[in-house]
């Protein structure tokens, strides 16, 4: 009975995508069982399974959920905010590693006739990993620097400005997601600190001996990370714009659990 709503839904959302890039898989599988001769007919009426495969990207929109999904498991503030670093340098990461795929293809596609940067930089008969590696560092370096790798051809002049104009803008709002998460901790990290030094400085100058300061201190720790797992419902405000039915739901199955366990 549980099952019938995930597969509805799954209809509704993921299978076309799905069935897209597995059926564009299974073709290019049938495809090299045939001839060479065939093949090429074939491939010639195909073409836009070369486009299809780039559907695949499409399947990181499912890493939202994995990652809200792990936010989910913490209780504490910080660590949501190291995650939310984690997740923006991985973006970062991923962006480049699309530049540099698409930076090395439009040279790639030159090698014959002896122009691009990648016979510029005489690396055409270096390992595929040492052109991957110096086109990512062009990549990254259109964020932070220069690079010794410079485009030679029209088209790589036309990639060139597009991606640096578009890093412009995408390195701008990550840099500012990471500092704006960053600064955040720093406030968070900063008024525990704060707190602690007055609480020093008032046991202190009250005479209160070391261990019972410490005592205190521990017990005050205690509380205010138990404040941080458990949240109350007077502190989210939201929780009063709710209709009364959503309400009553809401409370039904907070408190079922309980309930359901306890002998009647």
């Amino acid at each position: 009975a549980e099952l019938a709503p995930v597969l509805r839904r799954y209809a509704k959302t993921w299978m076309v995508l799905d069935v897209l890039i597995v059926g564009n898989e299974w073709i290019s599988v049938l495809l090299s069982a045939h001839s060479d001769a065939s093949k090429t007919e074939l491939m010639k009426g195909l073409r836009f399974l070369r486009f299809a495969r780039l559907l695949r990207l499409f399947r990181v929109l499912k890493a939202t959920r994995f990652v809200q999904a792990v936010r989910d498991q913490f209780h504490s503030e910080t660590a949501e905010v190291i995650l939310d670093v984690c997740v923006y340098t991985v973006c970062l990461l991923g962006i480049c590693h699309l530049v540099a795929c698409l930076w090395y293809a439009v040279s790639h596609a030159h090698v014959d006739d002896g122009t691009g940067w990648v016979v510029a930089a005489d690396i055409a008969a270096h390992p595929a990993s040492h052109r991957y590696l110096v086109a990512m560092h062009w990549a990254l370096s259109t964020f932070v620097s220069s690079s010794s790798v410079y485009p030679v051809t029209s088209q790589e002049y036309t990639v060139a400005v597009i991606l640096m104009s578009a890093s412009i803008i995408m390195f701008s709002s990550l840099l500012a997601m990471v500092t704006g998460s960053v600064m955040h901790l720093w406030t968070l990290k900063n008024e525990r600190r704060r707190q602690d030094s007055s609480l020093r400085r008032y046991l202190k100058s009250s005479g209160v001996p070391k261990a019972t300061a410490l005592k205190i201190q521990k017990y005050l720790h205690y509380l205010e990370d138990q404040s941080h797992k458990f949240v109350t419902e007077d502190q989210i405000p939201e929780l009063g714009k709710l209709s009364d039915p959503l309400r009553d739901e809401l409370k039904h199955e907070m408190f079922r659990y309980p309930l359901s366990r306890s002998p009647v």
